[in-house]
C-alpha cells in the first residue's frame, strides 16, 4: 500500500478522538523509530578534538589592560 491508499483509508474511517490519538501516536513513533533504526546501521563521522595546549590562559589579568 501507498501512503496515497492510507490517507484515503484513514479519512473513510470513522473515529473519535482517542482513534485519532492512537493513529497519530502510531505514526509519530514509526518515524522516530525508524529513523533511530537506520541510524544503528548507516556509517556515522566522528569529529575528535585536537588535543592541543595553548600558552595563554583566559583568567584575570592576561588581556592587554589587564593587571
Amino acid at each position: 500500500m501507498n501512503a496515497k491508499t492510507i490517507l484515503q483509508t484513514l479519512e473513510k474511517q470513522d473515529m473519535d478522538r482517542r482513534d485519532f490519538l492512537k493513529y497519530s501516536g502510531m505514526f509519530v513513533l514509526g518515524i522516530v523509530g525508524s529513523r533511530t533504526f537506520l541510524g544503528m546501521f548507516l556509517p556515522q563521522e566522528v569529529q575528535l578534538k585536537p588535543n592541543v595546549q595553548s600558552n595563554e590562559s583566559r583568567g584575570f589579568g592576561r588581556s592587554r589592560y589587564g593587571v
